[in-house]
């Protein structure tokens, strides 16, 4: 599931699984999301929108955020 945010991240260097772990720690508030991500809150939402691309996927919806959760919360314990 999140295998076209990995690929994106390790051949640009990138940062979106880290955004997107911040936008799922604050689902109802991307300003604080924004600033947990130590990003501005244009950039932040420029990078939200490129996640919902690349996974085609809407962030908005409760299913879609409780999957990428558990996703990376299953990424995160087997140590990648």
């Amino acid at each position: 599931m999140l295998a076209p945010l990995i690929e994106h991240d390790l051949a640009r260097d990138g940062d979106l699984l880290d955004v997107l772990a911040a936008a799922l720690s604050h689902p109802a508030n991307r300003t604080a999301a924004a600033s947990a991500s130590h990003l501005s809150r244009s950039v932040f939402y420029q990078r939200f929108a490129q996640i919902e691309r690349l996974l085609d996927v809407d962030l908005d919806d409760g299913e879609t955020q409780t999957a990428l959760h558990l996703a990376l919360l299953v990424r995160r314990s087997s140590g990648r």
